[in-house]
C-alpha cells in the first residue's frame, strides 16, 4: 500500500513535544484519545526513533510528524472510522490539553497512562496528578466539564 501526505490545517508540533516531554524517561509514551463513540485514537511515540504511530480502533492509519503533517497509510481516508479519527486529530491541532479534557471526559481514563481517574479534579483536566507531574502539566483545580459545551 502506498503511503501520502495528508496537510492538517495546523501544525502537531505542540502534540509531539508534549509527548517527547514524556519520553525523557521511557523508550515509549502513549496518548490515550477517545471519541463520543467510545473509538480510541492511539498516539505510540518511539523515542530512539523520533516516530509518533496513529492507531484507530485497533487500526494503524498513519503517522505524525512534528512539521504538521500526517503520513495516512494507504487506505487511510478511505476507510469507515476516518472521520471519527479526523475529528479527534482535528482537536489535537486546535488544543492537546483539550482533547484530552474532551477525552476523559467521554472515557474517564488518563490520555497518558490509560489508567482510570477517579478523582474529578483528574477528570477535568484528562490527567492524573502523577502524569501532571512527568509532564510539567498544570493539576487540581476542578472544573466541571459539560460534554455538550464540548462537541
Amino acid at each position: 500500500m502506498s503511503s501520502r501526505v495528508i496537510d492538517f490545517d495546523g501544525d502537531f508540533s505542540p502534540t509531539v513535544a508534549m509527548l517527547q516531554l514524556f519520553a525523557e524517561n521511557r523508550q515509549v509514551v502513549r496518548m490515550h484519545f477517545f471519541t463520543p463513540s467510545k473509538k480510541k485514537l492511539l498516539l505510540s511515540y518511539k523515542k530512539e526513533k523520533h516516530t509518533t504511530l496513529v492507531y484507530f480502533d485497533g487500526v494503524y492509519v498513519g503517522r505524525l510528524s512534528s512539521s504538521g503533517t500526517m503520513k495516512l497509510s494507504g487506505f487511510g481516508e478511505s476507510w469507515p472510522g476516518w472521520d471519527e479519527a479526523k475529528d479527534v486529530l482535528n482537536q489535537l491541532l486546535l488544543d492537546p490539553l483539550q482533547a484530552a479534557k474532551t477525552s476523559a471526559a467521554i472515557s474517564g481514563i488518563c490520555c497518558f497512562c490509560g489508567i482510570e481517574l477517579t478523582d474529578e479534579r483528574s477528570k477535568s483536566v484528562g490527567y492524573g496528578p502523577r502524569c501532571a507531574e512527568n509532564g510539567n502539566l498544570p493539576w487540581g483545580e476542578f472544573k466541571p466539564i459539560n460534554l455538550e459545551d464540548l462537541f
